[in-house]
């Protein structure tokens, strides 16, 4: 990845793999390192690396879980961020936020409402 344009990408866990975890209205964090997933130097080197695909799939996102990202979308375009997506839920992925042309994710508003949403 980093060969290809993803700069910060991080190695993988001793183990093999990475700690994953997403956060809404700021992004995807692996091994701790944020990723912005939807910039066209990360989204190119995916494709040209292959990565995302393969090994198992994630745990099902519960009801509640679902409810609360939904929850977390509304009150993000309560609190500033009228465009901010609601989450899809494909099946085998498990949680999918539209890239929204436009939507920058690291304006202040946008991480004052974030911060905001993620107390609620």
């Amino acid at each position: 990845m980093r060969a290809h344009g993803a700069t910060n990408f991080p190695d993988p866990s001793p183990g093999g793999g990475f700690q994953q975890h997403y956060i809404p209205g700021i992004g995807l964090t692996l091994n701790g390192v944020l990723i912005d997933s939807h910039s066209p130097a990360v989204r190119a080197a995916a494709k040209t690396c292959d990565y995302g695909r393969g090994g198992s799939a994630p745990p099902p996102l519960s009801e509640s879980q679902k409810q609360a990202l939904v929850q977390f979308s509304q009150c993000m375009r309560e609190h500033g961020v009228p465009n901010y997506p609601d989450p899809r839920f494909p099946a085998g992925y498990g949680i999918g936020i539209p890239h929204v042309p436009g939507l920058n994710r690291n304006a202040p508003a946008v991480q004052r409402a974030a911060a905001t949403c993620n107390r609620s």
